[in-house]
């Protein structure tokens, strides 16, 4: 049973794609059939928590997965096919036009038994890469923007407490410790109360711009 269906989680995921890169033509009576076909999946697994969707519509997304005994699929894929113009692997598409009947759910093998790597190598041999940069680019903002508000809570910090003579204690720090501590401001963010970027990736920002 083969995975598919499933889109990229954050900027650092190699694995996935953004459903924007596989966006394509097919005639309408085709993708209406194919999304018709996974609309009409049995449930395979049902999870906590909804979804989105990733052209970021006002549509809610389920939480449940849909199979035929041989694929599994979120149980909102037929949206992207029908609504956002999404392409499938053809033998998908193949077998969900051929009329085949779904397999008896006894056959059905378990989660930590289906095949994933089908989807993400078919998804890096037919992705646009069109989005690419603008995610390269993003995530490469996000970083200096959350290295420029460390520094500056930083420096506020040194204002605050004042720096000491003595060498920070951080293994390989050059930085002078803070007044009455071992650590210097940088070290000592890091350790106490991690700086979160509010910067974050904004994938909606990104893919839609």
């Amino acid at each position: 049973m083969r995975l598919i269906g499933y889109w990229i989680r954050t900027l650092d995921d190699t694995d996935y794609v953004p459903p924007q890169e596989l966006v394509g033509p097919l005639p309408d009576d085709v993708r209406l059939a194919v999304a018709d076909y996974l609309d009409r999946g049995q449930e395979y697994q049902r999870y906590r928590g909804r979804s989105w969707c990733r052209f970021y519509c006002d549509r809610t997304m389920g939480s449940r997965e849909f199979s035929d005994g041989l694929w599994v699929w979120p149980s909102d894929l037929g949206h992207y096919v029908r609504d956002h113009g999404v392409l499938l692997p053809e033998e998908f598409a193949q077998h969900a036009l051929s009329g085949s009947p779904p397999l008896p759910m006894s056959q059905w093998a378990p989660r930590g038994d289906l095949d994933q790597e089908f989807w993400k190598e078919w998804c890096g041999t037919h992705r646009s890469g069109q989005y690419r940069q603008r995610l390269q680019d993003a995530k490469r903002n996000a970083d200096e923007e959350a290295l420029r508000l460390f520094e500056v809570a930083a420096k506020k910090l040194e204002a605050k407490e004042g720096l000491s003579l003595d060498r920070c204690q951080w293994i390989g720090c050059t930085s002078r410790a803070l007044a009455g501590r071992a650590l210097c401001a940088g070290s000592s963010l890091r350790t106490e109360n991690p700086l979160r970027c509010p910067a974050h990736y904004d994938l909606a920002g990104v893919l839609n711009a």
